[in-house]
């Protein structure tokens, strides 16, 4: 069994089908990791729950918290195997046991401008 990760904003919420399908296939343990505002704890539930999203533990940053520093403490300290996140900021601050995912929206990112970045960072 697996410890997955997973944000909401910019993942499910961009592709809400596909999570559906990973969260109710197989035995894993899901954990919603989210930067949501925790006043509307209520609201990120229905969501969840309208789109099928099955999970076993909701994560929700305190109001005080940086996004990045935050979400990396959670992941390491929950054992999280696989992380599925769309802020690339974050995936890298990860160690590197653990696996990532990211989600690339093409409306935020050009993936053609980051592979030229690597590609003149390489040599």
């Amino acid at each position: 069994m697996m410890k997955i990760g997973i944000d909401i904003d910019g993942v499910i919420t961009d592709i809400p089908e596909l999570f559906k399908s990973i969260t109710n296939f197989g035995n894993h343990e899901i954990h919603i990791i989210t930067y949501r505002d925790p006043k509307n704890r209520q609201d990120i539930i229905d969501l969840l729950k309208s789109s099928y999203i099955r999970y076993d533990h909701l994560h929700i940053a305190p109001d005080d918290a940086s996004m990045i520093e935050w979400k990396k403490a959670k992941i390491i300290e929950l054992g999280i195997d696989v992380m599925i996140e769309d802020t690339p900021e974050i995936l890298a601050s990860l160690p590197d046991n653990i696996h990532r995912i990211w989600v690339c929206s093409p409306k935020v990112y050009d993936l053609n401008k980051a592979i030229k970045g690597m590609r003149k960072s390489k040599r």
